[in-house]
């Protein structure tokens, strides 16, 4: 299995990290930790939880939450190709008010821009 993020997903995991506070950073330690399940292959990418649509050509797009609190959450997009994982976005709310940028549309818009 293999697991990456896209340089423009990394920049804004790097934005929230910076600037998001303490309950973003606990969101993104909730996603890290998932990622490293992922990775692992202890626990996947569930169908059809988590599966909001195909990709560009053969990839599967999926969308997970992880939220302590309905103000405070993170979103990733994650783009499943074969044995390759990769986090496309990532949107975050702080304190009920979109926080990052979002040029590009949200998550989900801008994971499909992005697929391959």
């Amino acid at each position: 299995m293999l697991f990456s993020y896209h340089p423009d997903a990394q920049a804004e995991f790097d934005v929230i990290l910076a600037g998001g506070g303490p309950r973003l950073r606990r969101c993104l330690g909730l996603a890290i930790m998932r990622n490293d399940r992922i990775f692992n292959g202890t626990e996947p990418l569930r169908r059809p939880q988590e599966f909001i649509g195909p990709g560009f050509r053969h990839s599967a797009l999926f969308c997970v939450e992880f939220t302590l609190s309905l103000l405070d959450w993170v979103q990733y997009v994650y783009e499943e190709f074969g044995q390759e994982t990769v986090v496309l976005a990532i949107d975050a709310c702080r304190l009920g008010t979109a926080f990052g940028s979002r040029v590009g549309g949200d998550a989900r818009q801008r994971a499909r821009a992005r697929s391959r």
